[in-house]
């Protein structure tokens, strides 16, 4: 019997072995409530895409408003404001919308700008929402980034574009790789600090 703690959903899941009862598996996460209660009160606040809420923009706190007048059209960022013309129940998504717009645009010319100094080129660029990856690169040269990078601070966002090029000469994390990427971007060990610390809490946005 285990418990994981899915730290996005926030929630626990009990995971019991094939012959464990229910009323067994129960009783195992009962006894197991205050460790549970705990990891599940350490997790970063869950922040939705609400009216009035502030969010992150290039590591910086954007507050997100709707235009009531308005339901439909391009949300517009003005200095630390996200103006978004969206009815009430597409707000959210607008507001995913335009994430997933602006990690299209940044990212992917950021990625093919750094691809052209190697002697590189990329096939495609697509931008996703993956768990546990903030970018991939496959062996066709397609590049994917997440659009949650776009809450994160430049040197953090830049640092995983020049990653994931970097793997356009090399596809593993062997020494001539990390020269490679210590070359494009400079020393990693700042953003991938960063990101260990902080990644969990942008994942919890939206």
């Amino acid at each position: 019997m285990l418990i994981r703690i899915l730290e996005v959903e926030g929630r626990a899941e009990l995971v019991l072995p094939h012959r464990v009862s229910t009323a067994e598996g129960w009783r195992f996460a009962k006894e197991k409530a205050l460790w549970i209660d705990a990891c599940l009160l350490a997790l970063p606040p869950r922040v939705p895409f609400d009216d009035g809420a502030v969010v992150l923009y290039a590591g910086a706190p954007l507050t997100l408003h709707r235009i009531p007048d308005r339901r439909a059209g391009a949300a517009r960022r003005i200095g630390d404001r996200l103006d978004v013309p969206a009815a009430p129940e597409r707000f959210a998504r607008a507001v995913k919308a335009w994430y997933v717009a602006e990690a299209r645009r940044e990212l992917s010319l950021r990625a093919k700008k750094i691809a052209a100094g190697i002697g590189r080129t990329i096939r495609r660029v697509t931008i996703r929402d993956p768990e546990t990856r903030w970018g991939s690169c496959s062996t066709a040269t397609n590049l994917s980034f997440s659009w949650r990078l776009m809450m994160a601070p430049r040197f953090v966002t830049e640092y995983v574009v020049a990653h994931e090029v970097a793997h356009l000469k090399a596809m593993n994390h062997g020494r001539s790789f990390w020269a490679l990427v210590e070359k494009l971007y400079g020393d990693p060990e700042p953003p991938r600090r960063w990101l260990n610390e902080n990644g969990l809490a942008l994942r919890r946005y939206g």
